[in-house]
């Protein structure tokens, strides 16, 4: 890449000024401050996607059992999250896809454990996924 052209994309680049008073290396820095995205990224899930930061409680133990419940959700979100991006799928489904097309199965019990019917695409999706959700024989 020749300088001029180095010059011009630098000019439309963004610039990132980080002051701090640690004693750090700067590249240690900036990925301590990468790594804040992440954090407000499942904060934002939490508070969006799960609607955990909606409380009409009144008493602190249900607080504390819906934030506890909230924590749950977000770490199971996180793993499916992390299921995908193992196995290159993050980009075609998101968390919220595989919870919504695995909501639509469930499991009856009476006298014996019954699986209504699973799609195709349900299928097919937990066999990605390696999670064998929903096997084949149920007794």
């Amino acid at each position: 890449m020749e300088y001029d052209e180095f010059k011009e994309r630098l000019e439309k680049a963004g610039r990132i000024l980080i002051i701090s008073n640690l004693n750090k290396d700067c590249k240690e820095i900036f990925e301590m401050h990468k790594s804040r995205d992440i954090v407000e990224k499942y904060f934002d899930i939490a508070e969006n996607v799960l609607k955990a930061d909606i409380l009409y409680l009144r008493d602190d133990y249900s607080v504390f059992g819906h934030i506890f419940v909230a924590f749950l959700s977000l770490y199971g979100y996180c793993k499916i999250e992390n299921m995908l991006s193992e196995r290159s799928l993050l980009d075609k489904i998101s968390p919220m896809d595989v919870l919504e097309r695995f909501s639509n199965v469930y499991i009856i019990v009476k006298d014996r454990k019954i699986i209504t019917e699973v799609s195709k695409k349900v299928k097919e999706l937990d066999e990605k996924l390696g999670t064998n959700i929903f096997p084949k024989n149920l007794s």
